[in-house]
């Protein structure tokens, strides 16, 4: 079965392609989704051939030489489509294939084939979906505005439960009802062209793509196989996006709005860095040739000298190549930004340094509070001085890229009670009564002014890439165990402390109870929180 795949720029010739961010924070993630999947697919397939236009040829395969073994340029001046109904132009690559097919969206990750059994089958798609949020105010926006609303959707919005079809991974060996699902969905934009403006038009592909599918193929009486058979119901996929169970985990999958989170795009750099170095840094050499910012705002002060690319200038040097590195430390005012924010109902009088900031804060007309974000700022501050000191003087970015890898390669074998975890001596450990994190405009006053019902553990620890410190609240049993691994513990030690906090008695030997204290504590580390020996 023939592996595809569908880059569509959606870019005029005047925008700088290297800025595309495709539903991702910043720009620089979308190159590195795409270059983690085809590598990683490349591992198991020997053939990829990639739908794209003329952007996606020149970046992906003339740029970052992914290893696309045929390419298509399919998307040229006439394909003119709404810039949002992204959807369409993977239902254009779907609609012209001739012969049994698998497409594989390029924020797919797999560290595994798929089935061989899958890739006989007569539909396949990634997984089901029931009563996602999304689905049903689309169908419901269908139903009011549309003029034509196709036989298979009709009246699917007052069902009791609302199923979809994740096009994630998509194809099969029935071309004929392929073409025609492909026919339905430009039917069901053609048709009510007139009417899109009253509709939310980005979910309007899920309905076209992946609602429209599953309810055709119901009506048609054609079974679905889905490499994930468990329906997934929540919008964010949580269960998608396991990295710290990488090679462990059938699938990745950060769909919509994953594509924000810190953490997705943390594990994304840093599993490329880790697997595929050439490429990770081929993407940020791509960057900086063109003076663009990065995200990954370490990699904007590295000095590169006598024309040597960012992996020359990083191998055997630590950070002794930053260059302005004084600079990086923030104002006054953005140091201090949470605290200032609380104390304005409370002092109007210009404030200009820590000294008088602790001054005002302990006057008596000061909530208590107020000294409690100023404690945790000011440690932020000091852990961050520390963090560039040790970038002057320590070759810590090799020691953070070995740091990753070893964690990445730590798992729950037989013999992982016997390993030893500690907190890392750079960071720093706060007890706090408020979760200062939840900070906004709409309730400091209650979180400043009420008497809390519970604690926090806080820790503030390195983040290197990203150039800021790791702010967080923990309480129940993560606080428990920071707590605890204040000093050096086996995990045998860790689990029979933890199992006392517990109302019922657990043995420690149980597989769920050591996967739930195995889990915090490789999440704990991928945090560089702890340290693993």
């Amino acid at each position: 079965m023939r592996l595809i795949q569908t880059f569509w720029s959606n870019s005029s010739q005047n925008e700088e392609p290297l800025s595309l961010n495709a539903g991702w924070s910043f720009p620089e993630y979308n190159w590195m989704s795409w270059a983690l999947n085809v590598l990683l697919l490349r591992r198991y397939y020997d053939e990829i051939e990639l739908y794209t236009d003329e952007v996606g040829k020149i970046i992906l395969v003339d740029q970052l030489q992914l290893p696309y073994t045929k390419v298509h340029i399919i998307f040229n001046s006439d394909f003119k489509i709404n810039h949002q109904l992204f959807a369409l132009a993977k239902i254009k690559t779907y609609s012209i294939q001739e012969e049994p097919f698998l497409h594989i969206d390029g924020d797919i990750f797999l560290w595994n084939p798929l089935p061989k059994s899958l890739m006989q089958s007569e539909l396949i798609a990634s997984n089901p979906e029931i009563n996602l949020p999304y689905n049903k105010e689309i169908l419901d926006e269908m139903e009011e505005h549309f003029e034509f609303v196709p036989p298979h959707l009709k009246n699917v919005n007052i069902k009791e439960d609302i199923f979809s079809s994740n096009a994630g991974i998509f194809g099969g060996t029935n071309i004929s009802f392929i073409k025609r699902y492909c026919k339905q969905a430009e039917e069901i934009i053609g048709k009510n062209a007139n009417c899109l403006h009253n509709v939310n038009t980005g979910r309007l592909n899920m309905l076209i793509e992946q609602i429209s599918l599953f309810y055709l193929a119901e009506q048609e009486g054609i079974t679905t196989s889905y490499y994930l058979p468990e329906p997934v119901d929540h919008p964010l996929y949580l269960d998608y996006w396991r990295f710290a169970d990488v090679p462990n985990v059938p699938m990745i999958h950060p769909v919509g709005g994953c594509k924000q989170i810190s953490y997705v795009m943390n594990h994304l750099a840093r599993r490329l860095q880790l697997e595929f170095p050439e490429t990770y840094y081929s993407i940020l050499n791509l960057y900086r040739s063109k003076n663009i910012e990065l995200n990954l705002k370490f990699y904007n002060h590295i000095e590169i000298k006598d024309k040597k690319s960012l992996q020359d200038s990083l191998l055997g040097k630590g950070g002794k190549n930053i260059k302005n590195i004084n600079k990086l430390k923030g104002s006054f005012s953005d140091n201090f930004i949470r605290t200032l924010f609380c104390l304005k109902p409370y002092a109007h009088e210009k404030i200009d340094n820590p000294k008088e900031l602790l001054s005002r804060i302990e006057a008596n007309d000061v909530p208590y509070s107020l000294k409690e974000i100023f404690t945790l700022e000011l440690n932020r501050v000091s852990c961050f001085e520390h963090l560039l000191n040790k970038i002057e003087k320590d070759d810590l970015y090799n020691v953070e890229s070995r740091h990753y890898k070893k964690i990445s390669s730590f798992s729950m074998d037989s013999n992982w009670t016997e390993k030893i975890f500690a907190l890392k001596e750079e960071v720093k450990f706060l007890k706090l009564e408020r979760n200062w994190s939840l900070l906004n405009e709409d309730n400091f006053k209650d979180i400043i002014e009420h008497d809390p019902e519970t604690s926090y553990v806080v820790t503030l620890s390195f983040d290197l890439l990203n150039l800021l410190i790791h702010e967080s609240f923990h309480d129940n049993l993560g606080a428990i165990l920071i707590e605890y691994l204040q000093a050096p513990k086996s995990a045998l030690n860790i689990l029979n402390y933890a199992k006392t906090h517990f109302e019922e008695d657990i043995d420690v030997k149980n597989p769920k109870y050591q996967q739930l204290i195995f889990d915090i504590l490789k999440r704990f580390a991928f945090e560089n929180i702890l340290s693993i020996s």
